[in-house]
């Protein structure tokens, strides 16, 4: 993981009344609103004889623990143990660590690393502010490592191999390979050779990432080049704009094997013009349930057996397609130094050259 960052961990929507439980960030975390709706997050252990809080009750301003009666308040500090009475001295080491935690933009965001380096601004994209009534959202876990998960969204040309010859595809294969002056007359055979890729651009700027890059038939005067538009922002944002469709992905690691997926379908641009904004929403969830146990589950049964597990610099043979791919790994493994990771022998090599350009090794960096 990258320190120092904000990181989305769950639906605001998911939180009530009650504690919820999760694991992010290799992190058993509990999470709580106070009586005002301000969200609390604190490690999901109760220091006294080691039970989940997330079992137990909020208590107007406290979580009480399920096993004792144990309450802790937002600072961590346990304000109240029945067993001892109202009189009874509390020990001071007898608290819980309450961590960093916002409520923002319909997510809830824990800060991880130095708190002395806490950041104001979230890791969001202005283009996801946009007005769009049609947003649909899921969310989902999956046993890949992060890193594996965000080159698989980064590039495109997997995608006639990989996703070909299914129904769902279908509107694939008139969009971005189909002739109109054909009637769309073997759209299908021309989807599955549009993996060529040019007009790649790619530049670097802090911690953000921006690219372009067209998927044509080479050689096919006929072909419309269908531009992808991306960008990364640190530590784990994938946004995507086309001229169909904007949509954006968290992948929030879960911990060293595991990531929640956390994705927003804005809108399909050319519906977006006249249909009325629950029809749309209603085809937005339908296409992101389809992304889900469609394309995204085969692009999971590939993922499931990579290796190694954590893409790096230096451990793909890559190509001049894969500039993205490479700019992410060197940006990742950039903060992380940054961060305090660990020390890295570094060789330089073109950017976007077979080997991924600057190419860094160590172990053991998530």
């Amino acid at each position: 993981m990258i320190p120092n960052q904000w990181y989305p961990i769950v639906d605001a929507s998911r939180l009530g009344r009650r504690p919820l439980g999760l694991r992010r960030l290799g992190q058993d975390l509990v999470l709580w609103r106070r009586p005002d709706g301000r969200v609390v997050a604190q490690h999901d252990r109760c220091p006294h004889k080691g039970a989940r809080l997330s079992d137990g009750k909020v208590v107007g301003n406290e979580i009480q623990c399920p096993y004792h009666g144990f309450r802790y308040d937002p600072t961590g500090a346990c304000v109240a143990a029945p067993c001892l009475g109202t009189s009874g001295h509390i020990p001071d080491g007898l608290k819980i660590e309450s961590l960093p935690v916002r409520e923002e933009h319909q997510w809830i965001w824990l800060w991880y690393g130095d708190r002395s380096k806490l950041r104001a601004e979230l890791p969001i994209l202005p283009a996801m502010l946009r007005p769009a009534p049609a947003r649909a959202r899921l969310c989902y876990d999956r046993p890949i490592h992060y890193t594996r998960y965000i080159e698989s969204l980064i590039e495109f040309y997997h995608v006639p191999w990989v996703h070909a010859g299914r129904w769902y595809n279908s509107l694939d294969h008139f969009a971005i390979a189909g002739v109109p002056s054909r009637l769309f007359i073997g759209s299908g055979r021309r989807y599955r050779a549009s993996t060529f890729v040019e007009g790649h651009t790619c530049v670097v700027d802090g911690e953000r990432i921006d690219a372009t890059m067209d998927m044509a038939i080479e050689n096919d005067p006929l072909c419309r080049r269908f531009r992808w538009n991306v960008t990364f922002l640190a530590p784990c944002l994938v946004y995507l704009e086309t001229h169909l469709f904007r949509a954006a992905q968290y992948m929030t690691p879960i911990d060293e094997g595991n990531t929640h997926v956390m994705m927003d379908w804005f809108e399909f641009v050319p519906l977006s013009r006249f249909l009325p904004p629950a029809v749309h929403r209603f085809i937005n969830r339908t296409t992101m349930v389809m992304q889900k146990h469609g394309q995204d589950d085969q692009d999971y049964q590939i993922m499931l057996g990579q290796t190694p597990k954590v893409s790096d610099v230096g451990v793909n043979k890559l190509v001049a397609a894969d500039e993205l791919n490479s700019r992410f790994l060197q940006l990742r493994r950039r903060l992380i130094r940054e961060a305090g990771g660990p020390h890295l022998s570094v060789i330089d090599d073109e950017p976007g050259r077979q080997g991924g350009g600057r190419v860094e090794r160590a172990g053991g960096v998530a």
